[in-house]
């Protein structure tokens, strides 16, 4: 178990965040966290952050001049964490709130959690489905992921198996970091008596075959980050019959865009699909898209 009270560092990343929410959240994390770190993604309203981070003490803003991605800023908190002394990095999206009591219910269970435990994690509502999974009783449940908005890391565990893949910069960079955890044997824990509101952005929920697919109205860099590193996940961390029934699951997700997009739109989608699926295929091209089909703009869809 771990001994004494930890020490929570807390980290939001923006990119145009809505003001008057991130101050809610910074008021939510300034008043239970060590430091905060907050780092920007090139937001217009940059100067309405610095006001807003203003009013806290324990607030460090970074700026990024480019969007960097996801994953690197995440690094870039682990190793902040570590030099100002804090065991744990509790990571938030810009539009998620946890309350003092979720925090205070998260350091006792750190206090009673064995050493292998790298990750604890609330349970999420998803506000836009009606049809979510039923809140579990009271209690810690042992789970194989969980999304980053509300994730509580263990800094030394997270920086002894290498941090988050920067090769994904956004989309299934919780998935993979989750899934190098438990491939190192260590654990991912659910508080179910903390509970965090979610809302995934212009999402449909789809059943079929026994299983739940997610459909995203994204624009076009988006959906070409999603499809990608979905495959490269994949390819990544699977081998055999496992890995060819992923894939074939993953060509079944694809299948259902073109059920959610009116058919004026799914020429765009061949072409996003062909692109993702071709960079999946090698480490030079993972990171930041660099097709210019894709990147200029020329094949934006339209979202909720």
């Amino acid at each position: 178990m771990f001994e004494k009270q930890p020490e929570i560092a807390s980290v939001v990343i923006t990119y145009f965040p809505e003001i008057s929410l991130l101050h809610s959240v910074l008021n939510s994390l300034a008043s239970c966290s060590k430091i905060v770190f907050l780092y920007d993604n090139g937001s217009g309203n940059i100067e309405q952050i610095h006001k807003c981070s203003l009013l806290y003490k324990n607030i460090l803003i970074f700026e990024n001049k480019e969007n960097k991605g996801i994953s690197y800023n995440l690094n870039k908190a682990l190793r902040e964490a570590k030099a100002y002394s804090c065991d744990w990095l509790l990571t938030m999206d810009q539009d998620s709130i946890i309350s003092n009591e979720g925090i205070l219910l998260f350091k006792k269970a750190i206090l009673t959690s064995k050493k292998d435990v790298a990750s604890l994690t609330p349970w999420i509502y998803y506000r836009n489905f009606s049809s979510s999974e039923k809140k579990p009783k009271e209690g810690v449940s042992s789970v194989s992921s969980c999304i980053t908005s509300g994730n509580l890391i263990y800094v030394k565990a997270a920086l002894d198996i290498g941090g988050f893949d920067e090769r994904y910069f956004i989309d299934f960079v919780d998935i993979e970091f989750c899934k190098r955890l438990t491939e190192h044997n260590l654990k991912i824990l659910r508080i179910n008596n903390i509970v965090l509101n979610h809302d995934l952005g212009g999402a449909r929920q789809f059943r079929l075959l026994g299983h739940i697919f997610f459909v995203y109205r994204k624009k076009a860099i988006r959906l070409y980050y999603i499809f990608r590193n979905q495959l490269y996940f994949i390819r990544q961390h699977y081998s055999g019959t496992k890995k060819h029934i992923l894939i074939l699951l993953s060509s079944i997700n694809r299948a259902l865009y073109f059920l959610d997009y009116p058919i004026s739109q799914w020429g765009k989608l061949r072409k996003i699909i062909k692109a993702a699926k071709k960079d999946s295929k090698s480490e030079k091209t993972m990171g930041r898209c660099q097709n210019p089909i894709i990147t200029e703009g020329k094949m934006e869809i339209i979202h909720d």
